[in-house]
């Protein structure tokens, strides 16, 4: 069962048939969580790539948050990767891979999900990573908006403030 969930995995991959992706790596991650992990990294990366295309495609960022977590959480652990993940979604060291992960949850929740205020926290992450997502300059567009948008709410609200005193 694990050779064909294998290849079709890894066929998945080639002709990009996320769907056949998920659902056999979902099954050899539950099947041996410690020798498939490397699929792990895949399934949490794959949403950036299809979230980031025109038009934007979302249908696996729910599992691409779930693992992109999971494996930022088994990497810090400082469980074992062997190889971090698979092309095209490989990485060539535990800092690459941290810093990508941190910005495909930071992207999905900032441009699918709308929920800036947690994506900030992922794309910092990203930014303080010793890696290329260090360079992307979206990284830092993105932080820089969420914090432009905080401060004109807060203009507005004292603007409200201001107004309602009585000038007397």
């Amino acid at each position: 069962k694990a050779d064909a969930l294998t290849k079709q995995f890894f066929d998945g991959i080639k002709t990009k048939s996320w769907d056949a992706v998920y659902a056999s790596g979902k099954e050899l991650l539950a099947m041996d969580p410690d020798k498939y992990r490397p699929a792990e990294i895949v399934l949490g990366s794959i949403g950036y790539d299809e979230t980031a295309k025109t038009p934007r495609v979302t249908t696996w960022n729910d599992d691409t948050l779930k693992y992109a977590k999971l494996s930022i959480a088994d990497l810090e652990a400082g469980k074992t990767f062997e190889p971090l993940g698979f092309s095209p979604y490989n990485y060539k060291d535990k800092d690459e891979a941290l810093g990508w992960l941190n910005y495909t949850i930071g992207y999905i929740l900032s441009f699918d999900k709308n929920d800036k205020k947690q994506g900030v926290s992922y794309l910092y992450k990203a930014s303080q990573a010793r890696s290329t997502t260090a360079t992307i300059p979206d990284v830092y567009r993105s932080i820089g908006s969420y914090y432009i948008d905080e401060m004109n709410k807060r203009i507005e609200e004292l603007q409200t403030l201001v107004k309602a005193q009585d000038p007397n």
